[in-house]
């Protein structure tokens, strides 16, 4: 756990999804630095962390859903292809 109870990983996700703002403007590989006090302040604010966890609970979700969900292969598309009688 880092920011407000959130792990590492899970801020970048509310970074994604606009929840959290880094200072500045650093580039998408830079360490991203937030004001202490924005932080507390958001910690604080338990409508806020209702919203943000809903949105990472959505995007494990999604992200799981996308992991189990199977991707047929070119040759099993050409199996299921109907049979056309030519040879």
């Amino acid at each position: 756990m880092t920011h407000s109870g959130f792990a590492e990983s899970d801020i970048q996700v509310l970074m994604a999804v606009g929840k959290l703002t880094p200072l500045g403007d650093p580039a998408p590989n830079a360490p991203k630095w937030f004001a202490a006090i924005e932080m507390i302040r958001l910690a604080a604010d338990s409508d806020w962390l209702h919203k943000a966890t809903k949105e990472l609970a959505k995007h494990w979700r999604n992200k799981r859903e996308r992991h189990h969900t199977p991707v047929p292969w070119p040759r099993a598309a050409r199996q299921a292809a109907p049979q056309t009688g030519l040879k």
